[in-house]
């Protein structure tokens, strides 16, 4: 059974679904199929929520396992308690992901001033009604 010790928190999404994966191969039929659906759970979840949040949900759940007041085959309980676990604030934030990338890009070359985007100037057409005498003179030529 998985263990709320270790290197768990360090773990991001991939790692942990590669061994969360490889954990459950020993496990009899009815709890990796609990545990799939689980897992399900988990990366449905990181789909809205940040993945430190997410972890820290599944460090919970299994935590409660452990001490045996919960099952993996409890599904709907486990659900109920992912309903009540999460907050808005541990909704993922797409600008901050944006402000930390762009952070991180003038980071590493060094420089310290802000990254500016480029920027497009913006293109004008100007319609022009000839005037009489330029049509004339147009005409002329």
């Amino acid at each position: 059974m998985p263990s709320t010790q270790g290197d768990d928190e360090k773990l991001e999404l991939l790692e942990f679904v590669s061994g969360f994966l490889i954990m459950i191969k020993s496990s009899d039929s009815l709890v990796k199929e609990a545990m799939l659906a689980h897992l399900e759970l988990l990366t449905i979840k990181a789909i809205s929520y940040s993945w430190v949040s997410v972890r820290a949900f599944h460090k919970f759940i299994a935590k409660q396992v452990e001490q045996r007041r919960l099952d993996w085959q409890d599904l709907k309980s486990i659900k109920d308690q992912a309903t009540n676990f999460f907050r808005h604030s541990d909704l993922r934030n797409s600008r901050s992901r944006n402000e930390i990338s762009r952070q991180n890009s003038v980071s590493a070359s060094g420089n310290n001033q802000q990254a500016i985007p480029p920027t497009v100037p913006d293109l004008k057409i100007v319609w022009h009604r000839a005037t009489k005498a330029e049509n004339d003179n147009r005409n002329s030529k």
